[in-house]
């Protein structure tokens, strides 16, 4: 059976979903999404890759905390100083900055 690599912690996910839809909903959206794909899918197993995420969920993650920032900006192949402006950008559209 393959390994389903999670680069996010239920705890991470729970805290960006939480920017989005009420807490209840949060928790029941990030364990859906970190369920272990041996439970979602049928068919043959998962390969041993990283999950893959949207950009919107992506720069809703690099809100959560610094280091969940710095791990969103790996998966985008993008520097630090990109990924703070793309972040502040989106903290704009979502109406989350002064």
């Amino acid at each position: 059976m393959g390994r389903d690599i999670r680069t996010f912690t239920d705890e991470e996910m729970v805290a960006a979903f939480s920017l989005v839809m009420t807490r209840d909903e949060a928790v029941e959206e990030a364990a859906a999404f970190n369920a272990p794909l041996d439970d979602v899918l049928t068919g043959p197993p998962p390969r041993s890759d990283p999950r893959s995420y949207s950009e919107d969920l992506l720069d809703t993650l690099s809100l959560v905390s610094d280091g969940c920032a710095a791990k969103v900006w790996t998966i985008m192949k993008i520097g630090p100083d990109e990924g703070r402006a793309r972040r502040e950008r989106f903290r704009r559209t979502i109406g989350l900055s002064q």
